[in-house]
């Protein structure tokens, strides 16, 4: 990206916009930082977004582990294993594109200049245009996302500081009922996750402690296809173990699923204050702003805490 002079790059103290029937003076300082506030927002939303992809991929592998241990308790045919799996495609796709948006937002306001502005703000656009189609979004115009995909070709070509600013403003106003609406729909199928999950950890669990408390089951059934378990008092300790850690992740389900609807509430919360900053760009919208960015960091850090913990016991 091209820096030019000084003066060219909108380094000047005080910038004037005449508005209907009012003279507003802005800080250029305001403005630049918060340019580096939606890159924050951005780095932040994609760190949520993809700890739901996580969440999604752990529930289908919750209801797959479960079918399995039915196969060891009970044997299985090829089509039995055949899982069926959550009819989730419309989430899973909505949710990757959310996320392609908002990498490519990071790009585009940061100060990379490696980065390849033009093809970042392709990939912008066609994430916007798949979410805007996305059926349980609502309130979308045709109108607000092209105008969203004129403002993210305009900040990648601009070369002033002023100019990108203003692109930027315009790409984070446009596209916002975008952005908030996928959210709400994200948000809303959280407790049909949480459902799926401990309805799936509750099998496993169940299977799990009968074949260990049963190690003598196939005496009383006519089944040529049970399986005798010989365990030693080590591999009987871990698979209780395995069964306890199956436990806590039951009980701690309605904590984690909290956590992370709290995350994506912050982002919203967090999506709404960077546009208010860009609008407004005074210092009073910037504090709101960088008070939402502390908050949603605070949601962030402890999903990623959440998460340590499950790889630590696991």
């Amino acid at each position: 990206m091209k820096t030019g002079t000084k003066q060219a790059r909108g380094y000047h103290l005080i910038s004037r916009v005449v508005l209907p029937g009012l003279m507003l003076v802005l800080s250029g300082c305001a403005s630049r930082e918060s340019v580096k506030l939606v890159s924050e927002y951005a780095k932040q939303s994609a760190q949520v977004q993809e700890a739901l992809l996580g969440v999604y991929e752990r529930t289908e592998q919750a209801r797959v582990d479960s079918v399995l241990a039915g196969a060891v308790r009970d044997g299985a045919t090829g089509k039995a294993l055949d899982v069926q799996r959550i009819d989730n495609s419309g989430q899973i796709q909505a949710l990757k594109h959310l996320l392609v948006f908002t990498q490519s937002i990071n790009a585009l306001a940061s100060d990379d200049v490696n980065a390849d502005l033009n093809e970042q703000a392709e990939k912008l656009n066609a994430a916007l245009v798949s979410l805007s189609e996305y059926p349980q979004v609502q309130g979308v115009s045709q109108k607000q996302v092209e105008l969203a995909s004129i403002s993210a070709n305009a900040l990648a070509r601009a070369y002033t500081e002023s100019a990108r600013y203003e692109a930027l403003k315009r790409l984070m106003k446009t596209s916002q009922p975008v952005i908030q609406n996928t959210i709400d729909e994200l948000r809303s199928d959280l407790p049909f996750w949480k459902r799926a999950t401990r309805t799936s950890l509750q099998k496993e669990l169940r299977i799990r402690l009968y074949l260990l408390n049963n190690p003598n089951r196939c005496e009383q059934r006519d089944d040529d296809r049970c399986v005798v378990f010989s365990h030693s008092l080590e591999e009987r300790m871990e698979a209780y173990r395995k069964a306890y850690r199956i436990k806590q992740e039951i009980v701690r389900l309605d904590a984690e699923f909290m956590q992370l609807d709290k995350a994506l509430q912050s982002i919203q919360t967090t999506n709404t204050a960077i546009v208010e900053s860009l609008e407004s760009d005074n210092d009073l919208s910037l504090s709101a702003a960088k008070k939402a960015i502390k908050s949603t960091k605070v949601q962030v850090n402890a999903i990623k805490a959440f998460q340590k913990s499950l790889k630590e016991e696991s």
